[in-house]
């Protein structure tokens, strides 16, 4: 059982690399190069923070009740869910122009 532990927290640390790596480039291009307001940034990184815990807390309770494989499974499934839910929160939730400028 430690070492379905340890997979699981390798796979959701490795998880929470990409989330923040693809929202930290994304938000600095945007910054530096589109010339978006600094302000913006710790918002949209609070909403990659919550999804990530979302994400990691269905990981681990799935892991807890399902055969290593299923939970593996399930949890990808829940994954790329995380990635549209993100997007639509930021499309709809009116970020944008804490983003773009003088909104």
């Amino acid at each position: 059982m430690p070492e379905v532990r340890g997979q699981l927290a390798r796979r959701m640390a490795w998880e929470a690399l990409a989330w923040y790596s693809v929202a930290g480039l994304f938000l600095a291009a945007y910054v530096g190069l589109l010339g978006g307001r600094p302000a913006g940034v710790l918002p949209h990184l609070r909403l990659v923070t919550e999804a990530v815990l979302v994400l990691a807390a269905l990981r681990v309770a799935l892991s807890a009740v399902l055969p290593p494989r299923a939970a593996s499974v399930m949890s990808t499934g829940y994954r790329g869910g995380g990635f549209r839910g993100v997007g639509r929160l930021l499309r709809a939730g009116g970020h944008e122009p804490a983003l773009v400028g003088d909104a």
